[in-house]
């Protein structure tokens, strides 16, 4: 063989060494180049959110690493909707009071912004990443060429559904991560351990990563089924709102309730539940065995008169095997509505 012979054939060789990407692989990449430099700017939008209130939380506590527990002796109250109270209790340093004014501050910015950003995250995924996925093809009829490439519908499918659910995975993961660990390091050291309040427990957790995939897949079969973009996106918008308000009213029951019953020191003293308990029933035990809830009218003179009282609820300890039971059931979700997809693009439906 001759030098410029073997020239050419190393040049040939190492072009397509240098080629990293192939078919299909080089097509999803192309098509998700958008998706995954917005997603990786969100993460890094919300890893600043973050970097900034710890920033000023440990520049409020100062070099004496003040806490909600050294200067108040415990953390301070949390209202109902689990945002710590912005006043400050009075007779303490001013050091104290500057603390836990600033704590108020950033926690609120973290529970009323990013946790809310977060919970609306997994619909707009559903909206404008999984309801434009297939029907912006089949509205324009660009699936005909990728067919004609000698490329199955049902590989196509997996190739372009398959890249799109690595990046939204990856992306939520991270975002989760942060989240949690905001939440542990500086939100429940001031008071904030409630954690079946709905925007924290659905921002903290595997629930969010199962919201985002169950959207994702959610937005696919809608759009595979209508064809339309924009009313793809409308109705995922709506079906998405719909699931998050369902699985919130069944949350309490994807796990077995502790169900609990005490003796009071008189009528008046109510059940009173573990500390950060998410309550689902209460009320009276009447002589008979029978129960009456807290929110029905007590007007005989045994249920005003019993001294016993019941609770049914899920204890802080719940917390993760709920996260992962609603997980569970948002990706078996998912999987059907993928299930779904592929046998309708597999029947070569046009």
């Amino acid at each position: 063989m001759s030098a410029v012979s073997s020239a050419v054939a190393t040049a040939g060789t190492g072009s397509r060494r240098s080629e990293r990407l192939h078919g299909l692989l080089w097509l999803s990449w192309r098509q998700n180049r958008s998706l995954v430099w917005v997603l990786l700017a969100l993460v890094l939008l919300l890893a600043g959110a973050i970097g900034w209130c710890v920033h000023g939380l440990d520049a409020a506590a100062g070099p004496q690493h003040l806490t909600a527990a050294s200067c108040t002796g415990s953390p301070p109250a949390t209202s109902a909707n689990g945002l710590t109270v912005g006043t400050v209790p009075t007779g303490l340093t001013p050091a104290c009071n500057a603390f836990l004014g600033k704590q108020g501050d950033y926690v609120n910015f973290y529970q009323g912004v990013v946790q809310l950003g977060l919970l609306l995250a997994p619909i707009a995924i559903g909206m404008f990443v999984g309801a434009p996925l297939l029907s912006r093809e089949f509205e324009r009829r660009t699936q005909l060429l990728a067919w004609a490439q000698s490329v199955s519908p049902g590989r196509w499918l997996a190739a372009r559904l398959g890249s799109t659910a690595a990046v939204v995975l990856a992306a939520f993961a991270a975002a989760a991560g942060l989240s949690y660990w905001f939440w542990r390091q500086y939100v429940v050291p001031g008071g904030g351990e409630y954690a079946f309040d709905a925007k924290t427990y659905d921002t903290v957790g595997t629930v969010l990563v199962g919201y985002a995939l169950f959207a994702l897949a959610l937005g696919v079969a809608v759009g595979l089924l209508l064809r339309s973009v924009l009313a793809s996106v409308l109705v995922t918008g709506v079906l998405g709102g719909a699931s998050t308000v369902l699985m919130y009213l069944v949350r309490p029951y994807l796990y077995p309730l502790v169900d609990q019953v005490q003796v009071g020191r008189n009528a008046f003293d109510g059940f009173v539940p573990p500390p950060n308990a998410w309550m689902v029933d209460s009320g009276v035990v009447l002589p008979d065995g029978s129960r009456l809830s807290a929110s029905a009218d007590c007007a005989s003179t045994a249920c005003q008169n019993s001294q016993t009282f019941y609770g049914v609820y899920q204890p802080a300890s719940h917390f993760w095997p709920l996260q992962l039971v609603e997980s569970g059931v948002l990706l078996v979700l998912a999987a059907a509505l993928v299930a779904f997809a592929f046998h309708r693009v597999r029947r070569g439906r046009r």
